[in-house]
C-alpha cells in the first residue's frame, strides 16, 4: 500500500509517463473507501491459475457474465478479510453471495494487433478513472496459440528506508534512448523497471485493488488477439476506523 506516502512525491514520479487524459488523483483517497474492517488490508495483487470453470460460465453467459461475478466478489472478499490465508474454493463457493462488495461494471474485451496502442500508452489506475472501480478482476479467455504480447503490466511503487526514503515508480521515460529528432515528452521511450508482468493464459484470474498502488497497462499485442473478461467492484458501504 502507498496510502502513507505523501501525495506529491509519488505523483511527481507518474507525471513523466502518464498520458494527459489519464487521472493521477481522486478525492476521497482509495484507502478511505476500503471495504475492509479496521486493521485489515485493502490493497493487494494476486494471480491464480485454474479458473477454467469460471471461464466456461463466462463463455456460456456471453456479455451478461452474471454467473460468475458474485463468485469473483466472494474471492476478493476473502483476500480482504483473511489476508495471508490461501484461497480456498469448496463446493459451496458457487452459491455464496458477497457481503461487502457489489458489481460496478463488467465487460468483455479483445485486444487485437491493429487496435493496440504502443506499450504503456494505456497506463492507468482504475479507481482514479472511476470512483466505482474499487477492486478489479481480469479473467483471461482462451488464448490463441499464435498470440505474441498482450501481457498485463502492474507497476510498482517503492519507498526505501522503511517508508522514509525516496519514492520510486517502476516506469521511466528515458531521455538517453531518444533519437535526435524526437524531443517531445510523448515520443520518449518508456522503460519498465519494477513490477509484475502477467502473461495471458486461459483460465488465469488476476485480482487487485484499484488504487494508485496498482497502476497497470495492457502490453502491446504483436500478433493474434488477447480476449479477456473484466470486472470492477465497489463497496456496499464505506467502513472507516
Amino acid at each position: 500500500c502507498i496510502d502513507d506516502v505523501s501525495v506529491e512525491p509519488y505523483f511527481s514520479k507518474i507525471d513523466p509517463v502518464l498520458a494527459e487524459h489519464r487521472h493521477k488523483s481522486r478525492n476521497p483517497a482509495h484507502s478511505e473507501l476500503s471495504c475492509s474492517p479496521p486493521n485489515k488490508q485493502h490493497c493487494f495483487r494476486c494471480v491464480y491459475d485454474g479458473f477454467d470453470d469460471l471461464l466456461e460460465l463466462a463463455q456460456q453467459h456471453g456479455d451478461g457474465l452474471s454467473g460468475i461475478q458474485n463468485q469473483i466478489a466472494v474471492l476478493i472478499e476473502s483476500l480482504i478479510l483473511k489476508p495471508g490465508v490461501p484461497l480456498q474454493r469448496d463446493g459451496n463457493h458457487r452459491d455464496a453471495l458477497p457481503t461487502i462488495l457489489q458489481v460496478s461494471v463488467h465487460r468483455q474485451k479483445t485486444y487485437q494487433t491493429e487496435k493496440t496502442k504502443p506499450t504503456f500508452d494505456q497506463l492507468h489506475a482504475d479507481y482514479l478513472e472511476s470512483a466505482s472501480y474499487v477492486y478489479t478482476a481480469i479473467l483471461y479467455d482462451d488464448t490463441p496459440d499464435n498470440l505474441l504480447g498482450g501481457e498485463t503490466a502492474l507497476v510498482n511503487f517503492r519507498q526505501d528506508d522503511n517508508g522514509q526514503g525516496d519514492v520510486t515508480f517502476g516506469l521511466i521515460r528515458s531521455v538517453d534512448l531518444l533519437p535526435p529528432q524526437q524531443e517531445s515528452k510523448s515520443e520518449q521511450p518508456i522503460v519498465f523497471t519494477d513490477g509484475l508482468i502477467v502473461e495471458p493464459k486461459s483460465g488465469r484470474l488476476v485480482l487487485f485493488s484499484s488504487g494508485a498502488e496498482n497502476f497497470h497497462a495492457p502490453m502491446a499485442v504483436r500478433q493474434g488477439e488477447r480476449p479477456t473478461y473484466h470486472f470492477w467492484f465497489k463497496c456496499k458501504q464505506v467502513v472507516k476506523e
